[in-house]
């Protein structure tokens, strides 16, 4: 289990399986701001954390779930507050508050993932991402109280927006797929969470 917090510090944390607790094994040098979401990939090789210091960072794991090496994925202006890897697809999301969503082709060999597209949400803070769990769609949710669905295209330079998500009175906090890929959900500061069923016929 992976930890971010507003101490600008990520913990690394083994779950002991007879129930006892956890042990924090491994804690990345200090952020220069707070850390605001961090996710691992689907196959446990990769570590990514976004920050308040606009910027997110990519790590590769070893075997032992230690860390080997890090890399910044620049080009944010703003507090990088969602990240998050694609079930089934070389591809990783970041948002931000600077109103822009960075899509990034993934190596799973060497640590140089590629931003192939960029998304703008009219620079509305993004606060929330989550990826289909097998198409190139990805969910975004931000201040405007609506949340947005987009397609990545194949050649991965270009977003289409899919559907717009309305009906929450306050700002979009967190969206996320269910694991079937049929339902989404969305949270809101107006203390609703919202349930919606893709259309299949529009997806």
């Amino acid at each position: 289990m992976a930890t971010g917090n507003y101490d600008f510090i990520v913990k690394l944390w083994r779950i002991l399986l007879d129930g006892t607790g956890t042990i924090c094994f491994e804690t990345l040098p200090r952020f220069r701001g707070p850390v605001k979401s961090v996710a691992f990939d689907p196959t446990g090789n990769f570590l990514v954390t976004g920050s308040y210091d606009g910027t997110a960072k990519l790590c590769s794991m070893l075997s032992d779930g230690t860390i080997s090496n890090c890399v910044s994925l620049l080009g944010h202006n703003g507090s990088v507050d969602s990240v998050a890897f694609h079930h089934s697809l070389p591809l990783l999301a970041t948002g931000s508050f600077d109103g822009t969503a960075r899509v990034w082709l993934m190596n799973q060999v060497e640590l140089n993932p590629v931003c192939i597209s960029i998304v703008t949400e009219q620079n509305d803070n993004i606060t929330s991402l989550s990826f289909h769990p097998t198409e190139p769609l990805l969910l975004i949710g931000s201040h405007n109280n609506t949340a947005k669905l987009w397609r990545i295209q194949p050649n991965g330079m270009k977003a289409t927006c899919v559907t717009n998500l309305n009906g929450h009175r306050d700002k979009i906090t967190s969206v996320n797929f269910y694991q079937n890929g049929k339902f989404l959900s969305t949270a809101s500061f107006d203390k609703t969470i919202n349930l919606w069923m893709i259309d299949k016929e529009k997806k």
